[in-house]
């Protein structure tokens, strides 16, 4: 979804008029005009050549919707990358040649699969006034109360939390230009390293795994037998029929010897066997804080990710900033997309991207969500247990479920507090996680929370009584572990999230 910038500088809200001003200033991205098909270079699979708008002669009538503008070329030095990455034979777009974006418009590209996608959303407690609503209008009216949730949450926000929390992407960008300093390698592959190692981590192991990944790809060193050790004492490896064969590929060669496929494993026996297990939280500002304990006081332990996504990062730090190599790097998903651009170009003003991860449609909903949560499965179009309804995706269209609807509810609210749309999620992100603390997210509390939006379906309370019931019952917006003392701030360019 673009924002509607065009002959209204004036009237936007400062913050996000001062980005645009900055933007058009420093010369960060060049706003060319829109090439015509014939012209994209070809080499992008099944999406090169092909026309940029949907058309019958494309696609038969009726089967896909054209988006209301030609989607912007990306010009040479952009490191902004598309959101959505149409992957099908028929896809009349090119991710790595167009900057497309995600929202209600782009879900709209495939009537039928906007009308199921849309559909679903009055499964969700609170939201039963949806059911038998016309698509278009189930869709705004979930905005209207996601929006409305979020509002809350930050109208009813510590002080600091308001002040701070909307800087966290600035921060992401502070960490990646200091680790690509680091590393000597461009920032861009810096911020795809971090945004690849992004699935299922909170944003300060997030840093960490990252950070780990660039220290040892740049150092290059040579397999140890330390390494052959930690891999030998992990059952689940061992079970795996190639492991012995993967070790000895791997043994006395440096990581630039050893054949990419097996990278990944290098990188994290040498992690496992040679660096400390804790890591630092991060403060909104960039800056690292003091080592995370667990609930019990003890050090926290990092914990890998899959061997893919260390992979992707080991060859995101090794692309030399070749945005045609970390663009497909960073998969069809909106979240992990939307989040490379948030850490790379947080200020960019003109597309809105939004990480919608878990938390944001816990924001959204203003309920205590998990990974395996329903809404969260078919906001991710990540597929859910047998029986379950799932959203639809298209490889047409790039669209990814329901993530748009988040996204246009985010950008609303944003508007109404004159936020850049990154900065208006992270700013919601941060009192979503305190007011439903990891340990409070019992299967008993979420029951408790979902019955209160049932009231409201069956009309007993207003959705405004709702959250104020919900607020109390969860015991209102906690302190987040770095407004807490004692955590003094190390600059990313001088420290490290685990030495």
């Amino acid at each position: 979804m673009l924002l509607d910038t065009a002959g209204s500088l004036g009237t936007l809200p400062i913050r996000l008029r001062e980005a645009m001003d900055r933007y058009g200033q420093t010369g960060e991205y060049d706003p060319a005009p829109v090439v015509e098909a014939a012209s994209l270079p070809m080499g992008t699979g099944a999406i090169a050549g092909v026309p940029m708008r949907a058309g019958e002669a494309v696609l038969g009538a009726g089967a896909i919707r054209p988006l209301s503008e030609v989607p912007q070329a990306i010009a040479k030095g952009d490191t902004r990358v598309a959101t959505r990455f149409p992957t099908g034979v028929k896809s009349p777009e090119n991710p790595l040649r167009q900057h497309l974006s995600i929202g209600t418009e782009e879900m709209r590209m495939d009537p039928e699969q906007f009308a199921h996608n849309t559909s679903i959303l009055a499964r969700y407690p609170g939201f039963a006034h949806l059911k038998g609503m016309a698509p278009e209008e189930a869709a705004q009216a979930y905005i209207d109360q996601a929006a409305g949730n979020m509002r809350f949450l930050y109208e009813n926000s510590p002080a600091d939390l308001q002040r701070r929390a909307p800087l966290w992407y600035e921060g992401a960008n502070r960490i990646s230009d200091a680790l690509a300093q680091r590393w000597g390698v461009p920032r861009q592959s810096a911020s795809a390293a971090l945004a690849s190692l992004s699935p299922q981590k909170d944003w300060f192991m997030n840093a960490s795994l990252g950070e780990r990944v660039g220290d040892i790809v740049t150092a290059n060193p040579r397999a140890t037998s330390d390494m052959a050790s930690w891999v030998g004492s992990q059952p689940a490896l061992m079970a795996k029929p190639d492991t012995a064969d993967l070790l000895r590929a791997i043994e006395g060669k440096r990581l630039d010897q050893v054949d990419p496929k097996h990278a990944a494993l290098f990188v994290r026996a040498f992690d496992e066997a040679h660096n400390a297990r804790n890591y630092r939280s991060v403060l909104p500002e960039g800056d690292f804080g003091d080592f995370v304990r667990t609930a019990s006081g003890d050090p926290a332990k990092v914990a890998w990710g899959t061997f893919g996504d260390i992979g992707k990062a080991v060859r995101a730090i090794q692309s030399g900033g070749d945005m045609d190599t970390l663009s497909p790097l960073l998969g069809a998903k909106h979240k992990v997309r939307s989040f490379y651009n948030n850490i790379e170009v947080p200020n960019d003003p003109r597309f809105g991207d939004i990480t919608g991860d878990t938390h944001q449609v816990a924001a959204a909903q203003m309920r205590p969500l998990s990974g395996s949560s329903e809404a969260v499965i078919q906001h991710l179009a990540s597929g859910g247990p047998a029986g379950s309804v799932n959203a639809k995706s298209s490889a047409v269209t790039g669209v990814q479920g329901t993530y748009g609807l988040v996204a246009d509810a985010t950008r609303q609210f944003a508007q109404e507090y004159g936020m850049l749309p990154r900065a208006a999620q992270s700013a919601t992100w941060e009192p979503i996680r305190s007011l439903f603390p990891a340990d409070w997210k019992t299967a008993k509390n979420a029951t408790a929370v979902d019955d209160i939006w049932k009231a409201v379906d069956r009309g007993e309370l207003s959705v405004d009584q709702a959250r104020r019931a919900i607020f109390d019952v969860a015991g209102g917006i906690g302190t987040p572990e770095w407004l807490r003392g004692g955590a003094g701030a190390r600059a990313p360019q001088s420290a490290s999230t685990y030495r």
